[in-house]
């Protein structure tokens, strides 16, 4: 297992094919390395996805990110309000977790966990965030 606290597991809006104003920020301090997944459970929060970890759960999909530049992690804590900025309890925690790739390789990565409780939340049982958001474009 690769562990390395460099790497961003993206399952929702931080994917690059989000077309919002933070991506454009972190273009230059993220490198896309591939697709991964880890086992949770996925939800509709309020128009932006909430993961949680779950055993007993289904493949979340997602993107994994090398953080270039450090001065990301700000960025991002800001963007999903965990920073010492916002009150608490955060709606999201940001936490490593094991990420496995299309090749089978584990990685160690950090991702922002959805942080509240999930029971009035739809759940997004493809695991695909993206796909999702697609389909709800759609409709």
């Amino acid at each position: 297992m690769i562990n390395n606290s460099k790497y961003l597991f993206a399952y929702g809006t931080l994917q690059q094919e989000f077309k919002i104003s933070i991506n454009d920020k972190l273009t230059k301090m993220l490198s896309p390395k591939e697709e991964g997944i880890f086992i949770g459970q996925l939800f509709e929060v309020n128009q932006y996805p909430g993961a949680i970890i779950s055993e007993t759960g289904y493949p979340i999909k997602g993107q994994l990110f090398e953080v270039l530049d450090k001065k990301a992690w700000q960025l991002m804590d800001d963007y999903e309000e965990c920073s010492e900025q916002f009150p608490t309890p955060y709606e999201y925690k940001r936490e490593q977790i094991i990420i496995t790739t299309k090749e089978g390789k584990t990685i160690k990565a950090w991702t922002y966990l959805y942080n509240r409780p999930t029971n009035d939340l739809t759940e997004i049982t493809s695991g695909d965030y993206l796909h999702f958001y697609q389909l709800q474009k759609q409709k």
